[in-house]
């Protein structure tokens, strides 16, 4: 089922990247923890959460979204950004939860 995301500006639908990746490589990789995403609605606020970013990390996330609307001419939402992170980075990450994390 495709995920949508209304463009604040105009109201408009657009499809939601990588998104809809998450809930599976969530019960893959981390199946001890129940997922917030199933069915994988917008429903009720408790499902939201803010949270605080560093100015490095939001700066490279930035810089990612530049990137894609450079090469592609698609915007990605910081949303958008940091899902495909996660799918890219899931498997090595739950991985190394098994043990002490270590940088690369």
């Amino acid at each position: 089922m495709a995920q949508f995301a209304r463009n604040k500006q105009n109201g408009h639908e657009r499809t939601v990247r990588f998104l809809n990746d998450l809930p599976r490589l969530h019960d893959l990789h981390l199946p001890e923890h129940a997922s917030m995403a199933t069915g994988f609605t917008a429903g009720p606020a408790k499902q939201w959460r803010t949270v605080r970013i560093r100015p490095e990390v939001l700066g490279i996330v930035e810089g990612l979204q530049d990137r894609a609307t450079l090469n592609t001419g698609v915007e990605l939402s910081i949303s958008e950004v940091l899902a495909a992170l996660l799918i890219e980075g899931l498997p090595d990450i739950a991985e190394a939860a098994h043990g002490p994390f270590r940088s690369r």
